[in-house]
């Protein structure tokens, strides 16, 4: 019955993960899909938060600049969240060359994102914004890594002190 039980919350968490993948990948392309207009005021209201937050402890940056920051941030933020769900994701099917393929997949879908915007009013793609998606799926695959490395690390320990 347990060995029944674990493939039951084994295949609950694979199928978990893979819906949190495509859901994470839907709402990248949904904010690609914006116009200029509700992109730029949803990007507002972040740089008006961060800007007060920063006034608080009497840092001066122009607003401009603020706000610069924020997108490109924006940009990291959403790749970091995607390499960890993606490599989570693509680790169900291959074990080895597990963060080449993670980063592959995601840098395809950062493309398609830059495509979309394309189609977008108001917006344009840019390779640019690709190297920074670039360096979120980096810094995402660096903290799978790492957590791989810990876990690791304690099973080692737990076996042996048995």
């Amino acid at each position: 019955m347990k060995v029944l039980e674990f493939k039951k919350g084994e295949i609950m968490r694979k199928i978990i993960i893979l819906s949190l993948t495509v859901l994470w990948i839907f709402f990248i392309f949904y904010n690609s899909m914006q116009d200029a207009q509700s992109s730029s005021e949803v990007s507002s209201k972040f740089t008006n938060f961060f800007n007060e937050l920063i006034q608080f402890f009497n840092i001066k940056i122009r607003y401009d600049i603020l706000s610069k920051i924020i997108r490109k941030l924006a940009h990291v933020f959403e790749y970091f969240v995607l390499g960890i769900f993606l490599f989570n994701s693509l680790i169900i099917y291959f074990k080895k060359h597990i963060y080449f393929y993670t980063f592959t997949v995601a840098i395809f879908i950062a493309i398609i994102d830059e495509i979309i915007q394309l189609f977008s009013s108001g917006r344009f793609g840019s390779i640019f914004d690709v190297l920074i998606d670039g360096i979120g799926i980096v810094l995402g695959l660096f903290c799978c890594y790492f957590t791989r490395k810990i876990v690791a690390k304690k099973k080692s320990k737990t076996i042996l002190n048995i």
